[in-house]
């Protein structure tokens, strides 16, 4: 986000927008957006029972749920639940898809609600990363009711087989403005082969894998798992076949 402290504010007098909306706005780049937020297996409380937790936060607008168990020396065992609520007045978002095929073109969404108890004007501007290049890339507006959402679409073309990332900045003429990056996979449009070799860690392994010359450009990845024993082999197998035949 641009800032000139030589650039007058962007909202003239009759609430609207009079320059570039970005400019002068320092907004926080949300991007992390966890399933879990923490997992604490063993927490050693003190003599009162006590124990402090430190958790770095997400930047999930949500409500997560926060639950406790815990045992004493004595075989005494116990459980809590609570939840802590994140929110924000002015929200702007991407419905973006978890994985496209190198060459799709998607209108994308991008959502702004409002919370702040007023109207508000609202500019809405998507940038490109990776593998990803805007069809057109001009700012788009919205009006928004007290309460109220909406959306426009951008199209996006995805060229390049990898990751792609799409952010949206929404500034409001009542001074409201968020930034969100989304991200997704880009798999090339070709036919997919695996080639896998295992062994155990005891073993020197050596393993020669030969990749065809025809293969298409940036579709060569290589991934190594390690796994406690056999039965963790087992049941990602049949996690896999639950996915079928949709993925």
């Amino acid at each position: 986000i641009a800032q000139d402290a030589a650039i007058a504010d962007p909202i003239g007098e009759a609430g609207v927008f009079t320059r570039d909306p970005f400019l002068r706005r320092q907004v926080r780049l949300r991007r992390l957006f966890p399933e879990l937020l923490a997992w604490e297996p063993l927490l050693i409380t003190g003599d009162d029972g006590a124990v402090r937790l430190t958790v770095h936060g997400a930047d999930s607008i949500t409500t997560w749920r926060v639950k406790a168990r815990g045992n004493t020396q004595g075989g005494l065992v116990g459980d809590g639940e609570g939840t802590l609520r994140v929110f924000q007045p002015f929200i702007a978002d991407l419905d973006l898809p978890p994985v496209v095929t190198q060459g799709d073109e998607v209108a994308v969404p991008a959502m702004a609600w409002n919370y702040t108890g007023e109207a508000q004007e609202v500019v809405l501007r998507v940038e490109a990363g990776g593998g990803a290049a805007l069809i057109d890339p001009a700012p788009q507006k919205l009006r928004l009711a007290p309460g109220g959402a909406g959306s426009a679409r951008f199209r996006v073309r995805f060229d390049r087989a990898g990751r792609a990332s799409l952010t949206v900045r929404a500034a409001a003429n009542g001074g409201a403005a968020d930034a969100t990056l989304r991200e997704t996979e880009v798999v090339p449009d070709g036919w997919l082969v695996e080639k896998a070799t295992n062994a155990r860690l005891d073993v020197p392994l050596h393993a020669t894998i030969t990749i065809p010359a025809d293969a298409l450009p940036g579709s060569i990845t290589a991934r190594g798992r390690f796994m406690p024993g056999a039965v963790s082999q087992v049941l990602e197998a049949l996690s896999g076949l639950v996915r079928l035949p949709h993925g």
